[in-house]
């Protein structure tokens, strides 16, 4: 039985019950027993008069249908309990002297159901009402999620199709993502790559002027970009293709600039930093003779040879103010740097151990004066006077080798230079060594000359 229905049932057996006491004659007392009979209803905490929820005359606004639906039901069902109880009540009960203020409770109970019923109908209907409308949207807005999922599924098809799945387009293009998204400072480093790079992301940008790929695309995730690792989703993220795609000139230009940048940094003191000079004994690897002004400066010299270099891969970005890059400042900060590490450890520096000298002295010399005609203080000597033999998986020698050193001071110079040098002299069968006619100068650290 509903709550609506349980609710007429106990207004009538009430009304009957009110017009039996009228009729009876007065009688001795009740028991407890028989007072709680109907009492134990009355006095339930579900029959409470909660203005919370029914301030008497209409439900309170604002409280959820089913806290008033599940207190309408229950106050109604122990209302019923209550006049059924009632019902029992024997003529001689009735007319107990006791039996008025149980009654009082037992109408008072019956006008706040009375109350309830004359409205609760209009409430569960209207209720009921908005429950269906609901119900018809929700099976609406399915349907419409399941075409707009068929027809987000058909645009992710198409932009896998033309883009993410296009394999020429995807290394170039999750590099430019990458450089896009802060992930990693990719640079270029030839024309070519600048140009494979352009045509990729115009190629990008073409599909994502098709007015499908709008926001409400981006919004949703496809499915080769909503599960696997973070970089993966990152890197195949539609939105981010088509936002490198759109960003593409100002993408090439920081990628030919990171180039320039990496090139300028890896020149500076041959790759060396400051930090390496004390755990490498202030030594540089270098294949040609370098100056004081070539580790601790920018020279003009040095600006030009890089820019021949990096000159055409910046023009094939779009750099055009070439000279005016923050990278030569950081050039010049690295080597103001380096410099004063190296001047702080040129006088810490011992001269190695003098083991003698044989023709490789003359040598070494010889390329020193050539190289450099005005050094000052040349001298050169042997770190080993003993031949060290190199042989092939047969045993068979392929020369001999001693180290050496060469030191020197050029003008202008605030330190010594030392050289480290190796001569070779390959083997000439029948236990004969061919003399060399040079030595190989490779190393070279800044010191005090004596």
């Amino acid at each position: 039985m509903s709550a609506f229905a349980s609710g007429l049932r106990a207004l009538s057996a009430a009304a009957a019950c009110v017009a039996v006491v009228a009729t009876v004659a007065p009688a001795g007392a009740l028991t407890d027993y028989q007072k709680n009979q109907v009492l134990q209803h009355l006095d339930s905490p579900r029959m409470r008069l909660d203005q919370a929820i029914f301030d008497g005359q209409r439900f309170v606004q604002g409280v959820e249908f089913q806290k008033v639906s599940a207190y309408y039901a229950a106050f109604m069902d122990e209302l019923n309990k209550a006049i059924a109880a009632w019902n029992k009540y024997s003529d001689a009960d009735r007319a107990s002297p006791d039996i008025q203020p149980i009654q009082a409770k037992l109408v008072a109970a019956i006008n706040w159901g009375k109350a309830m019923n004359a409205v609760y109908p209009q409430l569960e209907a209207e209720h009921e009402a908005k429950a269906a409308a609901a119900q018809n949207q929700a099976k609406q807005q399915a349907a419409l999620d399941k075409a707009g999922q068929a027809a987000h599924h058909a645009k992710c098809q198409a932009f896998a199709k033309g883009a993410v799945n296009n394999t020429p387009l995807r290394d170039p293009m999750h590099r430019m993502v990458d450089l896009l998204t802060n992930h990693y400072p990719y640079d270029l480093a030839s024309v070519k790559s600048i140009d494979k790079h352009r045509a990729a992301l115009t190629e990008v940008a073409g599909l994502c002027a098709d007015p499908q790929f709008d926001e409400a695309f981006f919004a949703r995730p496809c499915w080769f970009n909503e599960r696997g690792p973070a970089d993966d989703l990152r890197r195949n993220s539609p939105k981010h293709w088509c936002d490198a795609a759109a960003q593409r000139d100002s993408l090439l230009r920081q990628a030919a600039i990171n180039h320039a940048a990496k090139l300028n940094e890896r020149a500076d003191s041959q790759g060396v930093g400051p930090d390496d000079l004390q755990r490498r004994e202030g030594w540089l690897t270098s294949e040609q003779f370098i100056t004081y002004l070539d580790v601790t400066t920018v020279t003009p010299e040095q600006k030009k040879a890089r820019l021949a270099k990096l000159g055409p891969v910046l023009e094939a970005a779009g750099v055009t103010d070439i000279a005016a890059l923050p990278i030569w400042a950081a050039d010049e900060a690295r080597k103001a740097a380096f410099k004063v590490r190296l001047d702080q450890l040129a006088p810490t520096w011992d001269l190695p151990a003098n083991a003698g000298s044989d023709y490789s002295v003359a040598l070494a010399k010889k390329i020193i004066k050539k190289a450099h005609p005005k050094a000052k203080g040349l001298t050169a000597w042997l770190s080993r006077a003993t031949w060290h033999i190199d042989e092939n998986a047969a045993g068979i020698p392929t020369q001999r080798t001693k180290p050496g050193y060469a030191l020197f001071q050029l003008p202008g110079e605030p330190w010594c230079q030392l050289w480290s040098y190796t001569l070779s002299e390959g083997y000439a069968g029948g236990g004969k060594y061919q003399k060399a006619q040079g030595v190989n100068l490779h190393s070279v650290r800044w010191q005090r000359c004596k």
